[in-house]
């Protein structure tokens, strides 16, 4: 048996116990969580050659006349820091040539991206939505440019300018505005020296990249020449 202010004091030391016994289960949650915390801030921005300013699909057969003259199917990625990547697959028709694509990579000047982000600017991308008719190519010629745009804290939209049969209505002046500086922007960034270029076909073996070469795709002469990887050092042979 113990003394009355004894057992008292047992009993209150169990209560305190009791009572404690979550708090380090406490502070370590809150320890967890603090790390947590810290680790999402540590993470690096992601940098502006990555963040998407516009993205461009566009399609479109080119006519002079009556005559056809190329069909083009081009994919062009541009990051709100001005690098741009242009995939197009192209055919000559009127020359019967095949398919070729060609890949670009380059960086634009700031006058030319501070020139695409004032027309974005002003055209107001954010409200704009649908298909829209409008006629930017010689007659004749059948395009569609499907543009996405991409804003800050998640905002995009994506518009459409054609003129085939799908278009509810005309499109706007500022709709028009955009476009054709998006086409201005991709131009000048395409002109740049600087800019690198990969074809599947080719004309010297500086038109290839990846160490590849400039060869005869046939054994007929004036053929089309095509990027190869090197075989034994050279072009493969031409069966």
């Amino acid at each position: 048996m113990c003394s009355r202010s004894r057992c008292l004091g047992l009993r209150g030391a169990l209560r305190w116990r009791r009572r404690s016994a979550p708090l380090p289960l406490i502070v370590c949650a809150a320890g967890i969580a603090a790390a947590a915390s810290g680790l999402a801030v540590a993470q690096p921005p992601v940098p502006d050659n990555l963040q998407p300013l516009v993205k461009l699909h566009d399609t479109h057969v080119l006519d002079a006349g009556p005559a056809v003259v190329s069909s083009t199917d081009a994919d062009v990625f541009v990051a709100r820091g001005g690098d741009l990547v242009d995939v197009a697959v192209t055919r000559q028709i009127a020359a019967g040539g095949s398919f070729q694509t060609d890949i670009a990579e380059g960086t634009a000047s700031p006058a030319t991206l501070a020139a695409l982000q004032n027309a974005l600017g002003a055209g107001h991308p954010g409200v704009q939505s649908g298909v829209c008719f409008a006629e930017l190519l010689p007659l004749g010629s059948t395009f569609r440019y499907t543009i996405s745009w991409f804003g800050l804290h998640g905002r995009s939209t994506t518009f459409t300018l054609t003129n085939q049969g799908d278009a509810a209505g005309a499109c706007s002046a500022a709709e028009i505005a955009m476009a054709t500086a998006i086409f201005d922007f991709v131009a000048a960034v395409l002109a740049d020296p600087a800019t690198t270029h990969r074809h599947s076909t080719c004309s010297a073996n500086a038109d290839c990249g990846g160490g590849q070469l400039c060869c005869p795709a046939c054994a007929v002469p004036d053929c089309a020449k095509q990027c190869h990887a090197p075989v034994n050092g050279g072009c493969p042979l031409i069966p």
